[in-house]
Protein backbone atom coordinates (compact mmCIF):
# COMPACT_ATOMS: atom_id res chain seq x y z
CA UNK A 1 0.00 0.00 0.00
CA UNK A 2 1.11 3.47 -0.29
CA UNK A 3 2.53 3.90 3.28
CA UNK A 4 4.55 0.93 3.14
CA UNK A 5 5.58 2.09 -0.20
CA UNK A 6 6.99 5.61 1.56
CA UNK A 7 7.80 4.02 4.22
CA UNK A 8 10.29 2.34 1.84
CA UNK A 9 11.36 5.09 0.72
CA UNK A 10 12.86 6.51 4.02
CA UNK A 11 16.39 6.48 5.13
CA UNK A 12 17.09 3.52 7.34
CA UNK A 13 17.65 5.40 10.19
CA UNK A 14 14.15 7.63 9.82
CA UNK A 15 12.26 4.27 9.26
CA UNK A 16 13.55 2.58 12.42
CA UNK A 17 12.71 5.44 14.62
CA UNK A 18 8.87 5.29 13.15
CA UNK A 19 8.66 2.21 13.71
CA UNK A 20 10.33 1.89 17.26
CA UNK A 21 7.72 4.21 17.86
CA UNK A 22 4.80 3.59 16.12
CA UNK A 23 4.59 0.43 15.98
CA UNK A 24 6.43 -0.38 19.18
CA UNK A 25 4.97 1.92 21.31
CA UNK A 26 8.35 3.27 22.80
CA UNK A 27 8.17 6.90 23.69
CA UNK A 28 11.30 9.57 23.59
CA UNK A 29 13.19 8.83 26.49
CA UNK A 30 13.40 5.02 25.90
CA UNK A 31 14.60 6.33 21.89
CA UNK A 32 17.04 8.00 23.47
CA UNK A 33 18.96 5.57 25.38
CA UNK A 34 18.38 2.70 22.81
CA UNK A 35 19.98 5.26 20.28
CA UNK A 36 22.39 7.30 22.85
CA UNK A 37 21.21 10.26 22.14
CA UNK A 38 19.27 13.22 23.72
CA UNK A 39 15.64 13.23 24.20
CA UNK A 40 15.94 16.63 22.33
CA UNK A 41 17.90 15.03 19.29
CA UNK A 42 15.08 12.33 19.42
CA UNK A 43 12.23 14.67 18.70
CA UNK A 44 14.19 16.66 16.04
CA UNK A 45 14.70 13.52 14.27
CA UNK A 46 11.12 12.34 14.62
CA UNK A 47 9.98 15.69 13.35
CA UNK A 48 12.18 15.75 10.14
CA UNK A 49 11.03 11.98 9.35
CA UNK A 50 7.36 12.63 9.47
CA UNK A 51 7.72 15.73 7.65
CA UNK A 52 9.37 13.55 4.74
CA UNK A 53 6.85 10.97 4.92
CA UNK A 54 3.63 13.32 4.72
CA UNK A 55 5.63 15.05 1.29
CA UNK A 56 6.17 11.15 0.51
CA UNK A 57 1.96 10.72 0.85
CA UNK A 58 0.70 13.50 0.22
CA UNK A 59 0.32 14.04 -3.83
CA UNK A 60 1.95 16.93 -5.20
CA UNK A 61 0.06 20.25 -5.70
CA UNK A 62 0.59 21.72 -8.96
CA UNK A 63 -1.89 24.59 -8.07
CA UNK A 64 0.20 25.14 -4.67
CA UNK A 65 -0.69 28.31 -2.39
CA UNK A 66 1.91 30.47 -3.94
CA UNK A 67 0.53 29.95 -7.35
CA UNK A 68 -3.16 30.71 -6.73
CA UNK A 69 -3.84 33.75 -8.98
CA UNK A 70 -5.54 36.77 -6.91
CA UNK A 71 -4.53 34.82 -3.36
CA UNK A 72 -4.00 37.47 -0.74
CA UNK A 73 -0.64 38.53 0.12
CA UNK A 74 0.61 37.74 3.71
CA UNK A 75 3.41 40.84 3.40
CA UNK A 76 2.65 42.52 6.25
CA UNK A 77 4.58 45.56 5.48
CA UNK A 78 2.18 46.96 3.11
CA UNK A 79 -0.76 46.32 5.67
CA UNK A 80 -1.94 49.86 7.42
CA UNK A 81 1.48 51.39 7.00
CA UNK A 82 1.21 54.27 4.70
CA UNK A 83 4.81 56.16 3.64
Amino acid sequence: DDLHAALAKLPLRERGLLRDRFTRGLYLDALATKAGLSRNSIKARLTKALKRLRALLTPARRDGPSSRAGAPSHDNRAAGSRA
